[in-house]
């Protein structure tokens, strides 16, 4: 997965949403229906902004553990297994941002080769 696919599919996760916006073309919206953003051209264009100023799943701690935190217990078990025995981590604390957020990937399906 590019990194662009990785940020949106977390993002979306995260509960982010993109729809066409009243005003002029298209806004990001959080869970709770305030915009994260200001109106872009196009969809695609609106998540390449987010995913360039905004996300930080794959570099932030205080970003991609909450949102692990959130997934049911099944999930969290499956996320474990990806870095230990796939990405040979002996300590899930001890992966980076990316590697837990590649792992929660892989749990929910959402991968993509």
């Amino acid at each position: 997965m590019t990194t662009e696919q990785k940020l949106k599919a977390l993002a979306e996760l995260d509960g982010v949403t993109c729809k066409p916006n009243e005003v002029w073309g298209f806004a990001l919206y959080a869970p709770s229906g305030l915009s994260i953003g200001t109106a872009w051209s196009t969809e695609q264009y609106a998540w390449d902004e987010f995913c360039k100023e905004r996300a930080k799943y794959l570099t932030s701690y205080d970003a991609i553990l909450p949102l692990i935190q959130k997934q049911p217990v099944e999930v969290k078990k499956v996320v474990s297994y990806e870095i230990f025995i796939k990405a040979r981590i002996e300590w899930p604390y001890d992966a980076t941002p990316e590697q837990l957020a590649d792992a929660l990937l892989r749990a929910i399906g959402k991968w993509e080769e």
